[in-house]
């Protein structure tokens, strides 16, 4: 939601297509897998970070993604560049054209 916001606040999306997105993205929730907080968890996004220039919540996020992804297949979505990026390289990631530009 904080990705929309700034992508709102930004001049990159219309307060219309804010709204789109926000029902979207809640028509999506039934469909999301929580993976919980642990320390193997938080040692993985330790690594990531120390591997990547990911900012600590992006690397707790992409950690989450990479444990997901051992037991179930997925796509990992980002409207972060940095994280982006980085997840291109990791995990199945959903394309966002306007993220692959310099």
């Amino acid at each position: 939601m904080a990705a929309l916001r700034g992508r709102r606040d930004g001049g990159h999306l219309s307060p219309r297509g804010f709204q789109k997105a926000v029902r979207s993205l809640e028509e999506l929730v039934p469909s999301l897998y929580l993976v919980e907080s642990s320390l193997a968890l938080m040692q993985a996004a330790s690594l990531l970070a120390r591997e990547y220039p990911l900012r600590g919540a992006d690397a707790v996020h992409l950690a989450a993604a990479l444990a997901l992804f051992r037991q179930v297949s997925g796509v990992f979505l980002t409207l972060d560049r940095r994280q982006y990026r980085v997840a291109k390289v990791l995990v199945p990631t959903y394309p966002v054209p306007e993220l692959e530009e310099a």
